[in-house]
């Protein structure tokens, strides 16, 4: 469905709080009476909500009912995939959509962007900036790694950073 096609659908079957980012059917559609929450949660935490059977991420939905278009990337500043307030969605490029990312699972370190030399035992700090991994050093401590790591994330992604103080591990 074309954009101004989905805005035009969207406004005559839904009604969005950006307050609370929740939305509500405005017109009873098989099940789901008027004034009932439209949507659902998916297995990996997106709201979606389906509209002539086809799913719509609803941060995608609450972007184009605001702001009457769709970017192409809508980044969730505090990270919670269903929380859809306008106040929490930005309009992001690819990358700075990427770079608000927690720390990968499996890491050999709970820190974003440290992970454990096992040659040199020793922490070591690296980031991705435009797609090239930048070496930030070797540290003793874990703790001064992702220390590192923080001090020139907030440089270079301003905004966009996630931290480990902003995830709380520092």
């Amino acid at each position: 469905m074309n954009e101004p096609h989905l805005l035009n659908t969207c406004r005559k079957l839904l009604s969005f709080d950006e307050s609370t980012g929740l939305f509500n059917w405005i017109v009873s559609r098989g099940t789901k009476k008027a004034g009932d929450l439209a949507g659902g949660l998916t297995h990996d935490g997106y709201w979606t909500i389906r509209i002539n059977r086809k799913h719509y991420a609803a941060h995608r939905l609450a972007y184009l009912m605001t702001y009457g278009y769709l970017p192409q990337f809508i980044d969730h500043i505090n990270n919670d995939r269903a929380d859809n307030r306008v106040a929490n969605l930005r309009e992001a490029s690819k990358s700075e959509n990427c770079r608000n990312r927690k720390s990968h699972k499996g890491s050999s370190s709970k820190f974003k962007g440290v992970f454990w030399h096992k040659s040199d035992k020793r922490w070591r700090a690296s980031i991705y900036i435009h797609g090239k991994l930048r070496y930030l050093g070797q540290y003793m401590s874990e703790i001064d790694a992702a220390k590192a790591y923080d001090q020139v994330a907030i440089k270079e992604f301003g905004k966009f950073a996630k931290t480990n103080k902003d995830m709380g591990l520092l």
